[in-house]
């Protein structure tokens, strides 16, 4: 009789930062708790997990892959190492990568799964509204030019303006990371 192998799974999560270190958590939790046992390829940073590695998914023998590195806008290489992952014939879930794969590169083997940004920017405001000790409210997400975080602040600023507040808002005009010297005089 033959024995299953596991599943081979590729999970490219960034490690470095502490959101990707929770959707690690994340997801050995759940295959605890659901007696799931995969054979793991951890992919802990971008340089781990090139467009050229993906070329060897299939000799590899992967099953399957669970991606959240950095985005497009932080590093243009994961754009294209998830293009290349989105045309294998293997189930694909991304994580938080709005707006990455055009239509022609989503297949039915893809799975999207990323926060609701209106809602956390709507939350933060009915925090803030409910000490009831802010006079002026501001927001500066970390990173200013994303689209995801733009979201959240007209949420953050809409919930604020539906209960006769405002917050001003900071706008980078460098979308290279240099923004401190601006967010000092903001």
């Amino acid at each position: 009789m033959k024995s299953k192998r596991n599943k081979r799974i590729v999970i490219a999560v960034d490690l470095a930062h502490t959101d990707g270190q929770r959707k690690l958590t994340g997801i050995l939790h759940y295959l605890k708790s659901h007696r799931i046992r995969w054979d793991i390829r951890l992919k802990r940073r971008m340089s781990h997990c090139r467009p050229s590695d993906v070329d060897n998914f299939t000799e590899q023998g992967i099953d399957g892959v669970i991606f959240s590195l950095p985005s497009p806008s932080v590093n243009p290489e994961s754009a294209e190492t998830l293009k290349r992952i989105a045309h294998l014939p293997i189930p694909l879930v991304v994580i938080e990568q709005d707006g990455v794969l055009g239509e022609k590169d989503r297949g039915e083997n893809i799975a999207f799964i990323s926060r609701d940004v209106s809602y956390l920017g709507k939350t933060a405001a009915e925090y803030f509204l409910e000490q009831g000790i802010y006079k002026s409210y501001g927001f500066f997400g970390r990173q200013p030019c994303v689209r995801w975080n733009m979201q959240r602040a007209v949420d953050f600023r809409n919930a604020l303006r539906a209960r006769g507040a405002d917050a001003d808002i900071f706008r980078a005009s460098s979308q290279n990371g240099n923004y401190y010297g601006e967010l000092c005089s903001w």
